[in-house]
């Protein structure tokens, strides 16, 4: 909004705006909450349009701590606005998984966008699968 040209922005388009900034907010937000439900969850400002929620997933019997970042990118296109997430793994220590593999699997939950709010589960339902395929894995051999 901050690039909007004020003499040309209809009253409209910048309610629009501010609507659909608030079910991006809202979306998060649950995402958030559904993640502190199943992992230590952090979130961290980036930039003006960039957004970080890390959850930490530890695999306390393997002695490994992954970290699964989704960085929320929001931009105008136009008169709405587009949010896109990026998903990335990171072993902290432990085992060496391998961490692109990790971030393709949760972006099969998560997808490229913001979903509904109802839908927001998804991040948690991946962290919790992944969590549970590197737990049946088990031990992989080298450590960090």
């Amino acid at each position: 909004m901050h690039g909007a040209a004020q003499s040309q922005t209809a009253v409209a388009a910048l309610l629009r705006a501010v609507a659909a900034g608030w079910d991006a907010a809202l979306a998060v937000a649950e995402a958030v909450r559904r993640l502190e439900q199943v992992c230590v969850t952090d979130e961290a400002i980036l930039s003006d349009e960039r957004l970080a929620v890390d959850a930490l997933i530890v695999l306390a019997g393997l002695k490994t701590k992954v970290r699964a970042r989704f960085v929320i990118e929001v931009g105008g296109g136009g008169d709405e606005l587009v949010a896109a997430v990026g998903v990335e793994a990171k072993v902290c220590y432990g085992e060496r998984y391998d961490e692109a593999k990790m971030g393709e699997f949760l972006s099969q939950y998560v997808g490229t966008g913001l979903r509904t709010v109802d839908e927001m589960g998804c991040w948690a339902d991946g962290v919790e699968d992944l969590k549970g395929r590197l737990l049946k894995r088990g031990k992989k051999g080298e450590r960090i």
